[in-house]
């Protein structure tokens, strides 16, 4: 008959007694959904579409969060986040259709920016980088096809 040794048996209880208490919280500790996601169970009538309460999903920014289907994110004029000094750390927001809004969106330039929605980057006229010299370098503007 093999010895076992003390540690080896208070490892063996320990270990045991880690999994049964990990099984026993996991099973019992509460889920709680993001404030964004819909609740399954309220009624369809709690919905902020329906209380004027419109919430629009958080897009683009450091996680690179992407929107849903036929939607495209642009920037928020609400923060204090400026996309053409900041860049890609700025969040947006989902909009729907093609992205176009009343904010130009930057575009190109060191962080290679790409336009969505259909639209095309072109040289931003009011800053003083000419692309014929500076290339790359210069950023732009998302503007609809011509």
């Amino acid at each position: 008959m093999k010895h076992y040794s003390t540690f080896s048996i208070a490892a063996r209880s320990i270990a045991v007694l880690a999994f049964t208490v990990g099984f026993t919280v996991g099973s019992v500790g509460a889920v709680h959904a993001q404030e964004s996601m819909p609740d399954p169970y309220t009624s369809s009538s709690d919905s902020p579409a329906k209380s004027g309460k419109s919430k629009q999903a958080p897009c683009g920014g450091p996680s690179v969060i992407k929107c849903p289907v036929g939607m495209s994110c642009v920037d928020d004029p609400a923060d204090k986040c400026d996309p053409t000094k900041e860049g890609l750390n700025c969040p947006g927001k989902c909009v729907a259709g093609s992205g176009e809004s009343k904010v130009k969106q930057p575009c190109g330039g060191p962080t290679r920016i790409s336009c969505i929605g259909g639209m095309v980057c072109v040289d931003d006229p009011a800053d003083n980088c000419d692309p014929t010299k500076d290339g790359l370098d210069c950023k732009g503007l998302c503007v609809t096809r011509p």
